[in-house]
């Protein structure tokens, strides 16, 4: 959809730009390092400058610091002293009287055979020699990093060659961190962090219940909405939006201090923030991943604003009939500041629908499917240690804990394929509102259990009036899911309904119930004479027990 969208703003980012030697013609390794230490040495200690960066006009300052690195071990250097070096920079703006727009650049040498200042070798890739340029800043554009940091140096006095972003080493040049924002008017912000809210309900459908670090916060100890968040891994992010393949964390938040604050402060009002979670990667996002970083954060927050029915689009703002609340200034749910403000940019985006609806529907029908099927004995263990043990949890501590051959639980775990992950040798359900259902479901077995071993219990003391509330053969009764009815014609009946075993692993079964109820004082023959109702993996069964166990 292309439309005048809010303009969403940026706020923290952290990158890092490598530069090595490749290319005979333009290689440069660790010239531009020496360059800085050069430009320091004629300067006293520092060098101040300007530059700019599209409209944005920069105060610099280049200065050096200590540096952990012992010796680059390589033929072009000879210094005795090893330093790095920062950058700092600030957009120079009148209007702006907070100064955040603003941030560092540290710039460091790297070697394959570098070494701290024991000799001990530093971890560096082993075929890099050049220098790391590590990037950060604040409410200023990600994208515009490799620009910011070509013509800051320039401005210092650098050869112009020496960081072109042209250069860019794009195999190890990465993202570590980027987020955007837009200021929404305290007090009407309440649908994104209430309890069916849309950052309860993401984290609630999408986040694995143990994949990685498991993450919904709901604090509201300051204030109401005080820090909220969820976030969604990079397997769950194409379920949130089409297309997108990014972790993020949604956030909405307020300062510590917000309640000490006058309403026409900006910072009273909460933001909403969509960052980039570049740690929940296996690996790098690279640096020519930026535009796509933009976009799906971009993306992400208008989405999840418009699930809310707050207004993304300028037609939709203007018919709002909310003013961007008090003295701050804004448009219809949106409130300025320095950096956001509430204008809107005409840019091609995609507004789905909320799919966490859909999500909930399907993920309680898959939970149903298998409930009005009947979980297998070892299903249910499967599904009752993962909702019953924090930890990680494998087959093989299933079958460990359980009494399972490991083989049967694996057999389980595919059969709840669509409720369970098997990931690297580890188990979990694939979402926390699969985890509750789940939840609900082995309670449910567990009751159902237990009042059908009370229920044997109870017949059979009425039979020979005897007391086994807490005998071994009600525990076998509850371990196997048994089913036991005393019919009129005085003949028992065990259903044990679907058991993963073959016939002869279920012989040993029945063996030892017939081994609790003759020890338990009870009628051998009554026992024999069952019927027997259990579904087994190589065939049905229906018939005496004593037929199944001769």
């Amino acid at each position: 959809m292309n439309a005048e969208f809010i303009e969403t703003a940026w706020h923290e980012g952290d990158v890092n730009l490598v530069f090595d030697d490749r290319g005979a013609c333009c290689s440069h390794g660790l010239e531009p390092f020496y360059a800085a230490e050069r430009i320091v040495r004629e300067n006293d200690g520092s060098k101040r400058a300007r530059c700019s960066v599209g409209e944005y006009s920069l105060s610099l300052k280049l200065y050096y610091q200590n540096s952990g690195i012992g010796s680059l071990n390589h033929p072009s250097s000879d210094l005795d002293t090893i330093r790095e070096f920062r950058i700092s920079w600030e957009v120079l703006d009148e209007d702006d009287d907070v100064g955040q727009r603003s941030g560092n650049i540290h710039i460091a040498p790297r070697t394959p055979k570098m070494t701290d200042h024991s000799g001990s070798l530093i971890s560096t890739p082993r075929d890099l020699t050049g220098v790391n340029c590590r990037v950060l800043g604040s409410n200023f554009p990600v994208p515009k990093y490799g620009e910011l940091l070509h013509r800051a140096t320039e401005a210092l006095g650098f050869d112009s060659r020496y960081f072109d972003p042209e250069r860019v080493h794009q195999a190890y040049s990465n993202i570590q961190d980027a987020a955007r924002y837009v200021r929404l008017i305290r007090g009407e912000s309440g649908l994104i962090h209430a309890v069916d809210g849309v950052l309860a309900r993401v984290s609630n459908l999408l986040a694995n219940d143990r994949e990685g670090y498991r993450k919904h916060v709901a604090d509201d100890t300051e204030a109401p909405g005080y820090y909220h968040t969820a976030t969604v891994g990079t397997k769950r992010a194409s379920e949130l939006v089409d297309q997108h393949h990014l972790p993020k964390e949604i956030k909405h938040y307020l300062p510590r201090e917000a309640d000490s604050l006058d309403p026409g402060d900006p910072v009273y009002h909460p933001k909403v923030e969509v960052s980039l979670q570049a740690s929940r990667l296996d690996g790098m996002v690279q640096w020519e991943e930026r535009d796509r970083v933009a976009r799906e954060l971009d993306e992400t927050l208008l989405n999840v604003l418009r699930w809310e029915g707050y207004p993304v689009t300028d037609e939709e703002i203007e018919a709002d009939d909310r003013d961007g609340g008090p003295p701050p200034g804004g448009r219809g749910p949106y409130v300025e500041d320095e950096y956001f403000l509430a204008d809107s940019e005409r840019r091609q985006r995609r507004l789905l629908d909320d799919p966490t609806p859909e999500l909930k529907n399907r993920q309680e029908n898959l939970v149903m499917k298998h409930v009005v099927g009947g979980f297998e004995d070892s299903d249910a263990d499967v599904l009752d240690m993962l909702v019953s043990d924090g930890g990680e949890v494998s087959p093989k501590d299933i079958a460990d804990k359980q009494g399972w051959h490991i083989e049967t639980v694996y057999c389980a775990v595919e059969r709840l394929e669509d409720l369970v992950e098997h990931h690297y040798g580890e188990l979990s359900l694939r979402s926390h509102h699969i985890a509750e259902k789940v939840t609900e479901a082995v309670q449910h077995a567990r009751e159902h259990a237990e009042d059908a071993a009370e229920t044997l219990a109870k017949s059979l003391e009425r039979t020979v009036g005897l007391d086994v509330a807490n005998d071994a053969l009600v525990e076998w009764v509850d371990r196997f899911g048994v089913e036991v009815k005393d019919r009129r014609d005085a003949q028992l009946l065990l259903r044990f309904g679907r058991v993963e075993m073959t016939r002869n692993e279920f012989v040993v079964v029945l063996t030892n119930g017939l081994y609790e109820w003759a020890r338990a004082g009870w009628d051998r023959d009554r026992f024999l004479n069952a019927e027997v109702d259990v579904r087994l993996r190589d065939g049905d069964l229906q018939m005496r027990a004593g037929d199944v166990l001769h």
